[in-house]
């Protein structure tokens, strides 16, 4: 009994041949070649490659994006820097403290803390933004949901939450509609009304 063996698809040239055999790719492979005008032609034909040649191109490809990569971060580094102050800036750190400006340059915020400290950090030439008195907090985002059973409950519950009514008497106005179109000892389910964020009554 023979065994087929199977190799690694990158090392036996497995992975590249997927490209030689693709028309769509070769077809590309050809227009570049021929428009000398393209600045990414570098007359390399990859549907001619060897297993060897085409890990050296590869290897040079991947070179090339971490270069890229580097030079994008060296061009964020020298960027204007942006200070947010006049206001409150929130931490959300361990201890939740509170900070009097931040610094952010590109997408990173480069320093925290007094107003000297952040203007020190950020240069002469960095853009102000003054807070006038708000509170900055940190971007939020919620991991966590429950798209299975939201999506159950969204099909039997009928919403009146601060996203369509803003007061409590819009959702008693909304709730007698519905009573006055349903027959008797029918149920009427409703979902997400909020008094602390929906204007009326604190107790019901």
């Amino acid at each position: 009994m023979t065994k087929e063996k199977y190799g690694c698809a990158c090392c036996t040239g497995g992975f590249h041949n997927v490209f030689m055999e693709n028309k769509a790719f070769k077809a590309i492979t050809e227009e570049v070649k021929r428009d000398k005008g393209w600045s990414c032609n570098w007359g390399i034909d990859f549907t001619r490659l060897g297993r060897r040649d085409f890990m050296k191109t590869g290897a040079a490809a991947v070179g090339l994006g971490a270069t890229l990569r580097s030079a994008a971060k060296a061009q964020a580094q020298s960027q204007q820097a942006t200070v947010f102050l006049g206001g409150t800036v929130l931490t959300v750190d361990a201890t939740f403290s509170e900070a009097e400006a931040l610094a952010i340059r590109g997408n990173q915020i480069i320093a925290v803390g007094t107003e000297a400290e952040v203007r020190a950090t950020a240069g002469d030439d960095a853009a102000v933004i003054d807070l006038a008195g708000k509170v900055m907090l940190p971007g939020f985002i919620d991991p966590h949901t429950h798209v299975v059973t939201g999506a159950v409950v969204d099909g039997i519950m009928d919403y009146v939450g601060m996203a369509t009514y803003t007061s409590t008497d819009e959702v008693l106005a909304h709730i007698a509609a519905d009573a006055a179109n349903t027959p008797a000892g029918d149920w009427l389910v409703y979902r997400n009304f909020d008094p602390a964020v929906q204007d009326g009554p604190e107790v019901l």
